[in-house]
């Protein structure tokens, strides 16, 4: 029997496959997607129909907002974090009623201003993973994250 589901959205296709195979051999459910619209679009149709929605969101900082060949081509703006698609997704999530202790940053780039504005969205050190992350240190944070659900 599964303990916890576990959304995760990056459009690393590698990832997902990696972080699939560890969460559900730890006794993970995992849900991947590949864009931050395509979470929403789940989440709000739990939302809507009351299926169950995750114990813990993986999120990827920098993966592109939609599938469309010209959001590919946008490379967001560190400084602006309105253009950080990770961000952008929190923000929405978060107004949606989901909470920021039940979610985990993801980024290939550690880079101070963009910790600083996961830091402002509420996310905590424990909270924010660098690729690549050993697993028992994924494993660590979505346990926390998904205990206070």
């Amino acid at each position: 029997m599964t303990m916890h589901t576990v959304w995760i959205t990056d459009d690393d296709p590698f990832y997902h496959d990696d972080m699939k195979c560890y969460l559900e051999a730890s006794d993970f459910e995992v849900f991947a997607f590949y864009a931050a619209t395509d979470l929403l679009i789940a989440f709000e149709e739990a939302l809507k129909t009351e299926l169950r929605l995750p114990n813990v969101i993986v999120v990827d900082m920098m993966m592109p907002y939609d599938n469309s060949a010209e959001q590919q081509r946008m490379p967001p703006n560190l400084s602006k974090p309105e253009t950080v698609t990770g961000v952008r997704l929190t923000r929405e999530l978060l107004k949606l009623g989901w909470k920021i202790e039940n979610t985990v940053a993801i980024t290939a780039f550690e880079n101070p201003v963009l910790k600083a504005n996961l830091k402002t969205l509420g996310f905590t050190d424990g909270q924010i993973l660098f690729k690549p992350s050993p697993a028992v240190d994924i494993l660590t944070a979505l346990l926390r994250a998904s205990a206070k659900r």
